[in-house]
């Protein structure tokens, strides 16, 4: 396993996790620009790797989709719970609840993978 490959692995990990923590970490910094931030850079620097080593890119390009369409769903709960509207709807509660329980699977997924490389 390459140095850029279990760097890629790591940088997953901390993603999942704080799609996992998005509750516990919005309520400490009463927000979720940071939560949403972190996602963003955490996607930023694996895709920064992938361009440099094309071999990896086809090695995780199924994480890569998966990272992209999380953050794709976390960029609704940004902007409902940014903008006022994530207070006064219970749904979006119950919306970040499913994202989470998605991201155990990616989690176990990811676990899965990382022991079978």
């Amino acid at each position: 396993m390459s140095k850029n490959l279990k760097l890629s692995y790591i940088l997953f990990f901390a993603f999942s996790a704080i799609i996992v923590a998005w509750r516990t970490l919005s309520n400490f910094f009463n927000g979720v620009a940071i939560n949403f931030v972190a996602l963003l850079g955490l996607v930023f620097v694996v895709v920064l790797i992938c361009l440099k080593e094309k071999d990896l890119f086809k090695r995780i390009k199924d994480h890569l989709i998966i990272a992209g369409l999380f953050c794709v769903l976390e960029l609704v709960i940004y902007f409902a719970c940014e903008f006022g509207y994530g207070e006064s709807l219970f749904g979006f509660g119950v919306y970040q609840n499913v994202i989470s329980f998605l991201s155990i699977l990616f989690l176990s997924y990811l676990s899965f993978r990382f022991s079978t490389e």
